[in-house]
């Protein structure tokens, strides 16, 4: 049964990016995380951050400008979900290895307490970061 609601809340195919896209960046517009999720369309995005905002997962700001200006950020329930998107992102990472190139190597112990060890945002931030540099990782697959 978690595992269901955890699907109904965060499933799909672009809610767990959009989360990831806003670990990069503390608070985006619209058009900018648009722009970082490669495929996404407007529509797809508008639905998505409504249902991940009556989640709590996401706050919408706006802000009195002419014309009005949005941001989007995570809340600090939405933060808990690093340890989720690092553990994805490391399976993905070492998946694509194994098509790829035939290896073998399973996530160790050690693998996973560095997934554990993230207790901070920057500290999540920082490790996608340097995977980021070692390979593009192709968004919607």
């Amino acid at each position: 049964m978690p595992i269901r609601d955890t699907l109904d809340v965060v499933g799909g195919k672009w809610k767990l990016i959009i989360v990831q896209a806003l670990f990069f960046h503390e608070k985006r517009r619209f058009k900018e995380l648009q722009r970082d999720i490669e495929g996404i369309t407007s529509r797809v995005l508008s639905a998505e951050l409504k249902q991940l905002e009556i989640n709590d997962l996401v706050k919408r700001e706006v802000f009195n400008t002419a014309p009005p200006t949005v941001e989007y950020s995570l809340t600090e329930y939405g933060q808990s979900l690093k340890y989720v998107i690092a553990a994805l992102y490391n399976w993905g990472a070492q998946h694509r290895e194994r098509m790829l190139h035939g290896s073998d190597h399973i996530l160790s112990s050690a693998d996973m307490e560095n997934v554990e060890g993230c207790t901070e945002g920057a500290e999540t931030k920082a490790m996608f970061q340097a995977k980021k540099k070692k390979e593009k990782v192709l968004v919607g697959e």
